[in-house]
């Protein structure tokens, strides 16, 4: 078996600092530094710190809400430039796929531009090539 060395901490009989001692003349000793809490120091201490916690989510809650307001602003900006476009993409489509005059006073018509793609390439099979 192995000797272990004794871990003795000695008691230390000085006072750390001056302001732990204490002399006979003080006449009643001194009850202990901190000892008895305060309980009006620590409701208003209480109160305080509910104060600020409720102040800073007031403070977040106004500042999360602005900032929500303005995103939905900024969406519904973009949600009216989209819709403008939808309707400016739906004539355009209207006019690539439906019939209409292209010219009246020249009698041209306009047909669907699957219809004219159609139209082309059975025009172009029909021409000999010169081979």
């Amino acid at each position: 078996m192995g000797h272990h060395e004794s871990h003795h901490i000695p008691v230390e009989h000085e006072h750390p600092d001056q302001w732990h001692h204490h002399s006979s003349d003080e006449g009643v000793p001194q009850a202990e530094h901190g000892a008895i809490a305060s309980p009006g120091l620590l409701f208003r201490s209480w109160i305080v710190i509910c104060a600020v916690v409720a102040g800073v989510v007031l403070i977040l809650a106004l500042y999360f809400g602005s900032f929500n307001e303005q995103y939905k602003h900024e969406q519904m900006e973009t949600v009216v430039l989209s819709n403008d476009f939808n309707v400016y993409k739906s004539k355009s489509e209207d006019t690539l796929n439906g019939y209409g005059w292209a010219d009246a006073t020249a009698g041209a018509v306009r047909v669907p531009i699957d219809h004219a793609m159609e139209r082309v390439i059975a025009k172009y099979k029909k021409v000999p090539t010169g081979k």
